[in-house]
């Protein structure tokens, strides 16, 4: 892979969207591998996303967990450290959240419901139809929040 730099500016590509079976590209940044971008402007938050999970790379950034921007499953995971997710429970019906692929294609959703789920209970977390979920630990880390997202109109 070929070392490039992320779109500086939020702007969609011409020519529509990527296939829904395509893979998402990653762009290497030091020792990561990013997919992309997440805004959620409700939150003041602007992160990379890492191409996948683990600790080192939760370390960073919040990280992919399963799934894609492209066919609409896309679920990001992060800490709960502030300047993470630590304050997704902040969040409110309707609030906007945007994620930018390496290769300027945006993304554009909106905040449909709010839960916490058991912290282990991963079918719980996978399933439904959510076009993203955006989830952390709860503080006493019994728990999950989730953030369940529908994409804005294409």
């Amino acid at each position: 892979m070929t070392e490039r730099q992320m779109p500086e500016e939020h702007t969609d590509q011409p020519g529509g969207r990527p296939e829904p079976e395509e893979d998402m590209p990653a762009v290497a940044a030091g020792d990561l591998k990013l997919i992309g971008r997440l805004s959620v402007p409700a939150l003041g938050l602007e992160l990379p996303v890492c191409e996948r999970w683990s600790s080192e790379n939760a370390s960073a950034a919040p990280c992919r967990y399963k799934g894609s921007a492209y066919d609409g499953s896309l679920i990001i995971a992060g800490h709960s450290f502030r300047e993470h997710f630590g304050t997704l429970k902040e969040l409110e019906y309707g609030d906007r959240v945007e994620f930018e692929d390496t290769e300027g294609y945006t993304f554009r959703y909106e905040v449909i419901r709010i839960e916490q789920i058991n912290g282990r209970d991963i079918q719980g977390m996978e399933e439904g139809e959510w076009d993203l979920t955006l989830f952390t630990c709860a503080w006493d880390n019994t728990k999950r929040i989730a953030v369940r997202c529908r994409e804005e109109a294409k």
